[in-house]
């Protein structure tokens, strides 16, 4: 992170200085951890102010859980709405202790005044709702699988099927082995909790119904988005992204030079310079609203996918750079807002981490799982000569990690911090002999321990206490 001005949790001298924290979507996982131990313990956090993040079966139960507002803001639609029964209801079950309480005390402040009236004997409309979601002692919900949205979007709108529709679609498709039912592909829709649930009422034209808009996905789909290598709808399905988005990285990376896999950051270079080239894919990888979220109003006021990549390309690039070479939030900060107003607790940062991160390791991950498909011997990926900075390009880039031989070292034992990680492995990377022509990712792993070996052995000499020497002793 950088220092302990940069943490949430107010900390000086190593110690905590206040029984009061925030939880929120914005901690990195380090400091999500101390403060929920902080907060089991009985000498440390006494108060949590949360946002609902902590309200979805987080194990943190309360004595009093206090909502401060029975509303939440919908971008869509412009305005306040009432919390759904499921998110009061997860907020207030905080409330109680397992095994020491069998009741928590629960107060919820409306969001707007109820107005209350003795005269007439009335009460606000608000009060109304507030009490039918907490009118009876226990509430049993209804579980809603997603999955039924999704299909009734494609029953509907077949012939429009976006993304999503299509990877699901992908995942049920199955091709029979030769000789049963023609090899023809097929949908399978009966492992899913909607087709038991559908069936079990009795609606088998549901079922029916879905399955053959699922076909006709397929069948129908823009000759562009379909490939008909079996092997990337497999990938497609592995990895969540659409067929004709990995047929064309693929065909990119065939064409790429030889030693552009030869280090992770060439890697990055390459994979960087792709998706800026071809903006309609990259955001078919990274969902917009990421990019939107991270760059703001600067970013959304543009017209073009075009001119969006030109923008927020570079600016990934750089501020990976500096993610992977160990730089502290406040650094990273100001590469993605240099002109912002606050950059207390590096909020932009903070995004860049927690919502952009996961998806950048993701994307960059991808060569490699290509090459363990399509290159001959990939299936044993750990014996391919060379592959080393391709198969751990993706933890790098996750964990903040310089190059390859960092990674080997943070994979080796003991799990620190990414800054901390870079400190420890500066000591370690003298040691480290150089890499050898047709380097397996087992020789690099063996290599980078060998280093670590080395820089132990040669501390544990520097400490043994030989005392006087007399040479005519010899």
């Amino acid at each position: 992170m950088g220092d302990a001005g940069d943490v949430y949790l107010a900390v000086e001298d190593g110690l905590l200085q206040s029984a009061a924290t925030a939880h929120h979507g914005l901690l990195l996982p380090y400091e999500r951890d101390l403060a929920e131990r902080l907060y089991g313990r009985d000498d440390g956090l006494r108060v949590l102010a949360a946002t609902p993040t902590l309200a979805q079966g987080m194990n943190l139960p309360a004595d009093l859980v206090i909502i401060a507002e029975d509303s939440r803001f919908d971008r869509e639609t412009n305005r306040r709405d009432l919390l759904d029964a499921a998110a009061l209801l997860n907020a207030a079950g905080r409330a109680g202790r397992a095994g020491q309480s069998a009741s928590g005390i629960v107060l919820i402040v409306p969001g707007k005044v109820v107005p209350l009236s003795d005269e007439e004997g009335t009460i606000g409309e608000q009060w109304t709702q507030l009490r039918e979601v907490f009118s009876q002692s226990d509430q049993c919900l209804v579980l809603e699988d997603p999955f039924e949205a999704v299909m009734d979007r494609v029953h509907h709108k077949a012939e429009d099927a976006g993304d999503l529709e299509r990877y699901v679609v992908s995942r049920l498709m199955e091709t029979p082995s030769d000789g049963e039912d023609g090899g023809s592909p097929r949908v399978d829709l009966s492992r899913s909790l909607t087709a038991f649930l559908k069936r079990k009422a009795g609606d088998e034209q549901w079922v029916a119904s879905r399955t053959e808009a699922a076909l006709s996905v397929m069948s129908g789909a823009d000759e562009d988005a379909v490939v008909l290598d079996q092997r990337y709808r497999d990938l497609a399905s592995m990895v969540g992204l659409p067929e004709d988005v990995l047929k064309a990285l693929s065909d990119a990376l065939a064409d790429a030079q030889d030693d552009m896999a030869s280090t992770v950051a060439g890697i990055c270079e390459w994979m960087f310079s792709w998706m800026e080239a071809n903006p309609g894919h990259l955001f078919r990888m990274i969902k917009p609203s990421t990019f939107e979220d991270l760059f703001g109003k600067t970013y959304g006021d543009l017209a073009s996918d075009e001119e969006k990549a030109r923008y927020a390309v570079p600016k990934l690039e750089a501020t990976l750079r500096q993610w992977m070479d160990g730089a502290p939030l406040k650094e990273i900060q100001q590469t993605i807002s240099p002109n912002g107003a606050s950059a207390e607790f590096s909020p932009d940062a903070r995004k860049f981490v927690i919502r952009m991160i996961p998806d950048l390791a993701h994307v960059m991950g991808l060569p490699s799982r290509m090459m363990q498909i399509f290159t001959p011997g990939g299936s044993e990926p750990n014996t391919v000569e060379g592959a080393g900075p391709l198969l751990l390009a993706h933890v790098c880039v996750r964990r903040g990690l310089r190059d390859a031989e960092m990674a080997a070292f943070s994979m080796s034992g003991g799990a620190l911090p990414r800054r901390a990680t870079h400190r420890a492995f500066d000591e370690v990377r003298p040691h480290v002999a150089a890499a050898e022509s047709g380097e397996t990712l087992e020789n690099l792993k063996e290599r980078v321990r060998a280093g670590k070996d080395l820089k132990q052995a040669i501390e544990a000499f520097s400490n043994i206490d030989l005392g006087p020497f007399d040479s005519t002793q010899l």
